[in-house]
């Protein structure tokens, strides 16, 4: 489906079907998206491909012509506009996978994309395990000619876990026996992640066995730095 702006009308924006949509030549795709047009009727124009150079004549034929806000009701745009003009999350559902990311619904006809880099902070999740579940995004931009949307989930793990180290720094003493998770290993140690801060355990408190990612370990605090705000352990 190609879209295109009509200079005309600036309130319109036009959804096309091209015809063909391929080089006859090589088989790639044509370049058509952002193709400008007149009028929303029938058009023919020509074409260069990408790949060998050939120009196609193209014939456009117009399916729609969208307003701003059409296909929504207000309440239903409301929700949308509200959420991202004060930052505040919503709670949708993901319905399923699509390209590069996850589709999230959130009541009436209301869907949003969430980018594969945006779903949780590793960027690297895999989404098909979200399929299925409600999910706490927030909207990051949106479209309401053509009633799309792009959320982020990252950004709410973050704060999240901003805070949470936050609270877990001032709360912790020396002496005190953490539960933690090994995150990377280097020469001199490994850093464990005991709830939000990543803590260094250094190569000689590790009790002369070697550490590996994703290992869990119990860990006493052997130091802590509130300018840097470092923590250091040692292993039990």
């Amino acid at each position: 489906m190609l879209r295109a702006q009509c200079p005309q009308d600036h309130r319109f924006r036009l959804r096309y079907v091209a015809e063909p949509a391929r080089c006859g030549t090589c088989g790639d795709a044509l370049p058509l998206e952002g193709t400008v047009v007149h009028e929303p009727s029938d058009v023919d124009t020509q074409v260069e491909c990408d790949g060998c150079g050939t120009r196609t004549r193209v014939h456009l034929r117009p399916v729609a012509s969208v307003a701003p806000g059409a296909g929504w009701t207000r309440a239903e745009a409301s929700v949308v506009v509200g959420a991202h003009e004060e930052g505040r999350s919503v709670r949708g559902f993901v319905t399923g996978p699509v390209t590069a990311g996850l589709r999230v619904a959130f009541g009436g006809r209301v869907t949003g994309v969430l980018p594969t880099p945006l779903i949780d902070l590793s960027g690297r999740p895999d989404p098909p395990d979200f399929v299925g579940r409600p999910i706490e995004v927030r909207v990051v931009r949106y479209d309401l000619a053509w009633c799309e949307v792009v959320v982020d989930r990252r950004s709410i793990l973050a704060e999240a876990r901003t805070a949470g180290r936050e609270r877990l720094l001032a709360a912790l003493r020396l002496g005190d026996m953490l539960d933690g998770v090994v995150r990377g290993v280097a020469e001199y140690g490994a850093f464990v992640d005991v709830g939000g801060v990543d803590a260094l355990l250094h190569v000689t408190e590790m009790g002369g066995v070697p550490v590996v990612p994703g290992e869990r370990l119990r860990v006493e605090v052997t130091r802590l730095d509130a300018v840097s705000e470092s923590v250091g352990v040692r292993r039990v």
